[in-house]
C-alpha cells in the first residue's frame, strides 16, 4: 500500500460489524456486536437526521479511533450492505469526518490506487440529455453544463438535448479524460438496471459495464442515486459500473439530490479539479465550503468520491 494511507474495510452481518484496518504494513481486526436492522434503518435516514450521522460514527468508527488516528488519507472499503454509508458525513459530535480527514471510498481494496490529478491538456465530454416526457426540466443542470464547458474551454465537447444521445455517449466516452453527465438518475433492485436518463431512453449499469475506458477518466454523475444500489450480489451502481469500465475516479450520489444544489457543487468541483486538485480533494474542498456556508447535510453529503 502507498505510504500515508489507512484503509478500513467493514462488513456487516446479521449481528456483528467486522472491521479490518490496513496501516503501515500491518492488518488489525476488530469485531463488535451490532443491531444490523437498526443500523441499516439509520443509514437510510441519514440524509435528513444528524443524530443518525452521530450514532453511525459511534458504531462504525469510534471503537477504532485509536487505530486510525493521524493525518493519513482514509480509504473506506464497505461491504455491499454498507455501500449506502456517506462516510464523509459521519459526525463525531463536534465535526463531520470530512472536516477532520481526507477521505475516499473504494469498491475494491485489491484494485485501489491513489487518485490522479489532471494535466492541462486533458479533454472533457459534458452532456445534458433531453428530459423524458412528464419529467421535470433541470434549469440548474443547464446552467451547470454551460459553466463546466467554460471551465475547460476548447478542451470541452458539450452536447445537450437531442444531440446528447445514448449512442453519442457510449461511442465517444472512451476518447475523453473527463466525463460529466447531468440528468435524472434512477436506482433499481434489478441486476445491472441502475440508470441515467437520456430522454425516453436510459443508459444502464449494464451498458456502462461493457465500455473500455482506456484513458482512465474522471467521471462526474450529476444526478440522483448514481452511487446507490440494493447491495445485492448482481446489482451494480452506475458509479461502480464506471469504475469497472476503467474510470480512475467517480463522483456519484447516494440519494435524491436537488437540481440547483447539484449544479453549484458540480461547477465548484470542476473549478478545483482544473486547478490541479485530485477528485477526492476537489470534492472535499467543495463540501467544506458548503458546510461553512451553513448548507444542510443533504445538499453535499450525497456525493461521494470513489476510486
Amino acid at each position: 500500500m502507498p505510504d500515508g494511507v489507512t484503509i478500513i474495510h467493514q462488513d456487516l452481518d446479521d449481528d456483528a460489524l467486522n472491521t479490518w484496518i490496513v496501516r503501515d504494513g500491518l492488518i488489525s481486526f476488530h469485531a463488535m456486536p451490532v443491531a444490523a436492522l437498526r443500523l441499516r434503518a439509520e443509514i437510510e435516514t441519514l440524509a435528513k437526521d444528524l443524530r443518525s450521522a452521530q450514532h453511525l460514527y459511534d458504531v462504525l468508527l469510534r471503537p477504532i479511533e485509536h487505530k486510525i488516528a493521524g493525518n493519513d488519507l482514509l480509504v473506506y472499503s464497505p461491504s455491499p450492505n454498507l455501500r449506502a454509508v456517506p462516510v464523509t458525513a459521519l459526525h463525531d459530535g463536534t465535526a463531520f469526518l470530512v472536516q477532520r480527514r481526507r477521505i475516499m471510498t473504494t469498491a475494491s481494496v485489491s484494485s485501489f490506487e491513489l487518485p490522479r490529478m489532471l494535466s492541462s491538456t486533458e479533454s472533457a465530454f459534458v452532456l445534458l440529455p433531453t428530459h423524458a416526457s412528464g419529467v421535470g426540466d433541470l434549469p440548474g443542470a443547464r446552467r451547470e453544463v454551460r459553466a463546466v464547458g467554460d471551465i475547460y474551454g476548447a478542451r470541452a465537447t458539450v452536447l445537450t438535448d437531442a444531440a446528447a444521445t445514448p449512442e453519442a455517449f457510449l461511442e465517444r466516452a472512451a476518447r475523453y479524460d473527463i466525463l460529466h453527465l447531468s440528468s435524472h438518475g434512477y436506482a433499481s433492485d434489478l441486476p445491472y438496471q441502475n440508470a441515467i436518463e437520456f430522454g425516453a431512453r436510459r443508459i444502464r449499469a449494464y451498458d456502462v459495464n461493457r465500455l473500455r475506458l482506456r484513458r482512465a477518466p474522471i467521471v462526474v454523475l450529476a444526478a440522483c442515486h448514481t452511487a446507490s444500489d440494493s447491495g445485492g450480489p448482481l446489482n451494480m451502481s452506475l458509479a461502480s459500473a464506471f469504475l469497472r469500465a476503467g474510470a480512475s475516479s467517480v463522483i456519484g450520489s447516494l440519494w435524491k439530490v436537488e437540481d440547483a444544489d447539484t449544479a453549484d457543487l458540480s461547477v465548484a468541483f470542476h473549478r478545483e479539479l482544473a486547478r490541479g486538485a485530485t477528485p477526492h480533494d476537489a470534492l472535499r474542498t467543495v463540501q467544506l465550503q458548503f458546510i461553512r456556508d451553513g448548507k444542510p447535510m443533504s445538499t453535499w453529503a450525497a456525493f461521494q468520491a470513489y476510486s
